[in-house]
């Protein structure tokens, strides 16, 4: 069943008339991706192959020195005590900012208890104030916001304990 290539033209062209300048591909071509595949593949097996010479060959394989084995022991060392000295170093940062954490702890605290004995004003902005006669209210709710400071500072306290 061979087909007649002039035949098999004219039927084309009737069939699409705008690609009457170019014939149709027959088979699809390679990516270029695909055409430098094999070039890929070909040149990492080679270097496999080769890289086994290239290893013994290497100072890092089988002709090793002492002198090599002994700088590679004195570099070890040297590291060991690098990250002992940088340990000594990390706790006394975390030292540090602990004890700056409690020190902000207390003065937020401090200042907390200070605001607790004054009243403030309803509106906005707040205005701390203490007047010179308490009435039985004002005292009341003096006394209450300090208790509620005082157990904010006490549960403030124990997450940190905790956290420590």
């Amino acid at each position: 069943m061979a087909v007649d290539p002039k035949a098999r033209a004219s039927s084309e062209d009737t069939a699409v008339e705008g690609d009457a300048a170019q014939p149709p591909d027959l088979r699809p071509r390679p990516l270029r991706d695909d055409s430098n595949r094999g070039k890929r593949l070909m040149g990492s097996l080679l270097g496999s192959l080769q890289g086994g010479r290239v290893r013994r060959n290497a100072p890092g394989g089988g002709d090793v020195t002492k002198s090599e084995i002994e700088q590679r022991i004195r570099n070890r060392r040297a590291n060991l005590s690098n990250t002992q000295d940088n340990q000594a170093l990390k706790e006394t940062i975390w030292r540090k900012r602990r004890e700056r954490r409690q020190l902000e702890m207390t003065k937020r605290h401090e200042k907390m208890r200070q605001d607790a004995r004054c009243l403030q004003t309803l509106t906005k902005p707040s205005i701390t104030y203490l007047p010179r006669v308490l009435t039985p209210e004002d005292s009341a709710q003096i006394k209450e916001q300090c208790a509620g400071v005082e157990y904010d500072i006490q549960r403030e306290l124990a997450e940190h304990q905790e956290t420590s």
